[in-house]
């Protein structure tokens, strides 16, 4: 039967790193009895998140419908043109309109709440609440601006940034305790937002609980994991399982509040799963020779201590087997800055890189190397052309013979080159070289330039990680019942957008989902496509430097950031 209420309303539930692979059997097993049914009564499959899978850079790919060659954001951070670092993205840097701002144009209204990277927030039709990384301080992270005051009255609870989500390492029970806490406060925003709001087309909100509970809890639910705790409390063995019912009981709120009438899709950025070894590529672009130190005396000293194995990880493992990862937990919890500071002072840094002698470098949460092109970096050496095609090939060749130097087994992954994975306008701005573990048990860190003098190393913090695989279901009167599909996190905006029947940009690079609808719908509802509009790009990040600081902060609590 074909839906013919005019007033086609769309409900997006964002679920942050949100797997399949435990929906599915926690299902199957009734312990998620929402979505068991909207398995079983609407159309899902697995998500292909953006390469490499990171929240920032996903969530923009699914508002805009667009790969990051085209939206200009690849990480947490961008490059800055004149010194070896970046800085934390914003909604600013986001070349390209997004979902929201379409459907506002086009005459709809719509609720925007808690999605990434929406901070500074931008005029809709309707109400927009920014999510992660909005300052914590911020008061300007509502669209209207009256909206903050009344969100004050009617949710004093809600925070930017929860207290008890972040360096959780130690305080597991706190966590929990945080993610119950949070799921509660985030329901109230949505009914408030929905009541104040009532006339909506499109609303979306986005839980993050999903996906902090698999990054700090993993190691107490998977039994294959080297840092597993059989006698751990049942609380923390069964705190990923906990936070998935919740959501389940949030899911079955929301679709009884909507209605029959509503499409309604679930989706997440990412998958998930275990986390056990960091791969180093600063550390290991030294050891094959692409990076070079200065020879000042403060390098020379700090080259003696990276020697003899005084690294920040060795230091970490020292007094954790002193019993001080309390104290450790403590100070990354409440001073990381100034523990990051004391860090870049007694170890190696890029401070201390000879970038006149250095070829490439990484910078990045999943191991992305940025050639050292002459030209582009502050101090390129690199001649563009044959030169640079040189150092590609080099590193590239040396990726896919890596081998574990603990078992001496190979490392499969795939080596790509930002040509393989990204078009668009900013191509020039991507980074060189992806590399990505098959098994992504193994992933690249990024909270410090030189952690540790080995390459490749167990993970001392967080025991999940990402997947390319996320999450989606759709459910509603107009959705082909128990159809499974693969899709892409790019496919989503085209496929809303046509859903609504409004004209997808011919700039998007998704599809629209069109098997996922009954056979009659796009006869009804025909798919129109409209030119692409001039970019809507802008040059400054229109923060604070206060403002700034504190998203790095931000980003370091969350071990995005070096």
């Amino acid at each position: 039967m074909i839906n013919d209420n005019k007033k086609k309303r769309v409900l997006v539930i964002g679920l942050d790193g949100a797997s399949l692979d435990l929906i599915r059997p926690w299902a199957a097993q009734g312990l998620l009895p929402t979505f068991k049914r909207i398995l079983e009564q609407g159309a899902s499959g697995p998500l292909e998140s953006v390469i490499p899978p990171l929240t920032g850079p996903a969530w923009i790919s699914f508002m805009t419908g667009k790969n990051p060659g085209k939206h200009a954001i690849y990480d947490f951070v961008i490059r800055s043109p004149k010194v070896y670092t970046g800085q934390p993205i914003n909604s600013t840097f986001r070349d390209g309109d997004s979902l929201w701002s379409i459907l506002s144009q086009a005459g709809k209204r719509v609720g925007v709440f808690s999605v990434p990277v929406t901070y500074p927030t931008e005029p809709v039709n309707g109400c927009m609440i920014s999510g992660m990384l909005t300052p914590a301080q911020a008061t300007d992270f509502t669209y209207p601006l009256s909206l903050a005051e009344e969100l004050k009255s009617a949710v004093p609870d809600l925070s930017m940034l929860p207290e008890g989500t972040t360096h959780p390492l130690g305080h597991e029970h706190e966590l929990v305790r945080a993610l119950e806490n949070l799921s509660g406060v985030m329901m109230k925003t949505t009914h408030f937002l929905m009541d104040k709001y009532n006339d909506w087309d499109f609303f979306m909100v986005v839980f993050k609980e999903t996906d902090v509970a698999m990054h700090w809890l993993w190691r107490f639910m998977d039994k294959s994991h080297p840092a597993y705790m059989p006698n751990a409390p049942e609380e923390l063995r069964l705190g990923i399982q906990h936070v998935y019912q919740k959501m389940d009981e949030c899911v079955a709120e929301l679709i009884n509040k909507v209605g029959e009438n509503t499409l309604v899709i679930l989706m997440s950025d990412h998958g998930a799963g275990s986390l056990d070894t960091y791969f180093h590529v600063n550390t290991w672009l030294v050891n094959h020779g692409f990076m070079h130190f200065k020879n000042d005396l403060a390098t020379l000293v700090k080259r003696s201590l990276y020697h003899f194995g005084i690294t920040p990880i060795g230091v970490y493992k020292m007094l954790m087997a002193l019993r001080q990862g309390h104290h450790v937990a403590r100070t990354m919890r409440t001073r990381k800055s100034t523990a990051i500071g004391m860090l870049r002072k007694v170890f190696l840094s890029f401070d201390n890189v000879d970038w006149k002698n250095s070829r490439a470098y990484s910078l990045g949460n999943y191991g992305q190397i940025y050639i050292n092109l002459k030209g582009r970096e502050p101090q390129g050496v690199v001649q563009p052309g044959l030169e640079y095609e040189k150092v590609i090939n080099e590193i590239s060749e040396q990726l896919k013979n890596l081998t574990d130097p603990r078992t001496g087994k190979p490392i499969h992954g795939r080596v790509y080159r930002k040509e393989e994975i990204y078009s668009g306008a900013h191509l020039e701005d991507a980074p060189d070289i992806v590399f990505m573990p098959e098994d992504l048990r193994l992933n690249g860190f990024g909270q410090y330039q030189f952690p540790t003098n080995s390459w490749l190393e167990r993970s001392f913090d967080r025991s999940g990680g990402h997947r390319m695989e996320g999450t989606f279901m759709m459910y509603g009167l107009d959705v082909r019942a128990g159809l499974n599909l693969t899709s892409k996190i790019i496919d989503l905006a085209p496929t809303i957008l046509a859903s609504m029947g409004l004209p997808v940009p011919d700039d998007m690079d998704g599809r629209v989902l069109t098997e996922a609808f009954v056979e009659q719908y796009f006869n009804d509802i025909p798919i129109k496509h409209s030119s692409a509009k001039i970019s809507s790009k802008t040059s400054s990040s229109q923060l604070t430097t206060e403002e700034e600081e504190e998203l790095k902060e931000q980003l370091r609590s969350l071990g995005y950031m070096a």
